[in-house]
């Protein structure tokens, strides 16, 4: 728990240090994401899934940011499902081809099973980092968020990993 507080304070302040680079005025991402559930018997498997971000950028070095992401996984015959949508700031430092992030997101997350479902308070603490291949296109190598929710009365403690496209919207 502290190594993932570390990480997270030192994503923020590295975010916090923006460089004189043009950002566009929003970047859509989409990709791949897998999941270490807390809340389910057998958490030390991955679940998986996609991701779906949405930032609208501000300046240079923050914007607002929407998120939703999905994972799924069997057990025992069982299907369940558990989402996640939040939204929150963004802060970036920009690099000539290299883009690294930190965001706080809030929201909420709900999780199925067996035509039952229950939903909670959700946060997602993390970053990551885009690699530009054009004005219009990069890949996110990495984004890995730190999501602890609320459910069932208690509070678990849930990992999230995300890697995919993104596009750029719109010029500075």
């Amino acid at each position: 728990m502290r190594k993932a507080t570390l990480l997270v304070g030192l994503l923020l302040l590295a975010g916090l240090h923006a460089q004189a680079q043009d950002a566009p005025k929003a970047e859509i991402f989409a990709g791949y994401s897998l999941a270490s559930v807390d809340f389910v018997v057998d958490r030390a498997t991955f679940w998986y899934g996609f991701q779906f971000q949405v930032a609208a950028n501000r300046g240079t070095g923050w914007g607002i940011v929407g998120d939703v992401g999905a994972q799924f996984k069997s057990i025992a015959g069982i299907g369940f499902q558990t989402y996640q949508y939040m939204g929150g700031v963004r802060f970036v430092s920009r690099g000539e081809n290299v883009n690294a992030f930190t965001h706080m997101l809030f929201g909420a997350t709900t999780i199925r099973a067996v035509g039952t479902s229950a939903t909670g308070f959700a946060m997602g603490f993390g970053g990551g980092a885009d690699i530009s291949l054009s004005d219009r296109f990069g890949v996110r190598v990495i984004q890995f968020d730190y999501v602890p929710a609320r459910l069932f009365g208690t509070w678990t403690n849930n990992i999230r990993i995300g890697a995919g496209i993104v596009f750029k919207a719109g010029g500075s």
